[in-house]
């Protein structure tokens, strides 16, 4: 094994060059430290990685990449948590393994259920011990645990409501379901519609106002944000979508929240938004009859229907319809 001194030395490197990819080595689980603070391959060593589950029948066990199983000690067991990535020392003929360390911690809130046990309402778990509960809450009801600090952080239902399943997914797979005070105190800012006032200045900034041109969408029935508009028209296609940077400051935290988000998801019969429906299903919807900035691309079309020319452009649309069936003819 070899100290970072003496790495930094055979490699030619400064330390500080190397503390990065000391990191990454780690908790990749290619590289280990020991006691003396030296590095060595896992690979040159009897130790392993694997990945914590904590099971109702035997609590923690650590899994391998080859699908192998073996539990951890029970001295072990208060060190570590669901999803954890650890170092363990195998003993194959008791089926067990002793923790080195934890590699890496996967953070994320958990889903417990309020039952009634000897008299004491329990916050019951599928993957972690039961905990008493300080504050009694009504038998069923689904509560949220911050991973972090153990806190209950939020009601997130009842047993029976529809679509809890799907809530209970989104929670232990750190899915954001609610949104922060802050966030909802930027939200009140951000403008309902474009007013006349905002039309002037976006036209005084060379946004183009193609409010006249025939703009319609093509969504379902069932459609609440509408997330494209569509126009043809002296052998111009018009695509539009929604200028939502315009409305979202950098730096602020409903863009924070944006980019933990990513995207909006779509399980059966539902929708966890990426943003809140006052945009998505407002401002930065291209709802028929309401005025909308846009980004635009813009095609000019020849006789025969081949393209010759392609620009992106801002404007100002109205949606003039709403139509499921729709062709355009070149």
């Amino acid at each position: 094994n070899l100290s970072i001194d003496e790495l930094s030395k055979i490699i030619g490197k400064e330390k500080e060059e190397l503390e990065d990819t000391i990191k990454y080595l780690l908790e990749d689980g290619t590289i280990y430290k020991d006691k003396k603070n030296k590095y060595g391959l896992v690979s040159k060593s009897s130790m392993k990685v694997g990945i914590v589950k904590v099971t109702k029948r035997k609590g923690a066990i650590v899994v391998f990449d080859d699908k192998k199983e073996l539990d951890l000690i029970l001295n072990s067991h208060s060190k570590v948590l669901h999803n954890d990535r650890v170092l363990v020392e195998p003993y194959y003929k008791g089926g067990t393994c002793q923790l080195v360390s934890v590699i890496k911690r996967k953070i994320t809130d958990y889903v417990g259920t309020v039952v009634l046990e000897n008299n004491n309402h329990m916050l019951v778990f599928k993957d972690r011990s039961p905990i008493k509960l300080s504050k009694v809450y009504p038998i069923g009801t689904k509560l949220v645990m911050d991973g972090k600090t153990g806190q209950i952080k939020e009601i997130l239902g009842h047993i029976t409501d529809p679509d809890m399943k799907i809530k209970e997914l989104f929670v232990e797979n750190n899915v954001p379901t609610g949104y922060k005070e802050e966030y909802l105190k930027e939200l009140e800012s951000i403008p309902e519609s474009l007013s006349e006032e905002d039309i002037i200045e976006l036209k005084k900034n060379k946004v183009l106002d193609i409010r006249e041109l025939p703009v319609v969408t093509i969504d379902g029935d069932d459609t609440k944000d509408f997330d494209d508009a569509l126009a043809f028209y002296d052998n111009h296609l018009y695509v539009s979508i929604a200028k939502v940077p315009y409305y979202i400051k950098e730096g602020s935290f409903i863009e924070k929240d944006i980019i933990q988000r990513g995207t909006s998801y779509y399980p059966p019969g539902m929708v966890n938004p990426m943003l809140h429906h006052k945009m998505s299903n407002g401002i930065c919807s291209l709802n028929p009859g309401e005025d909308r900035y846009t980004s635009t691309s813009v095609s000019k079309f020849d006789q025969k229907g081949d393209r010759i020319s392609c620009k992106f452009i801002d404007t100002i649309i109205n949606n003039k319809k709403r139509s499921q069936k729709l062709s355009f003819f070149f």
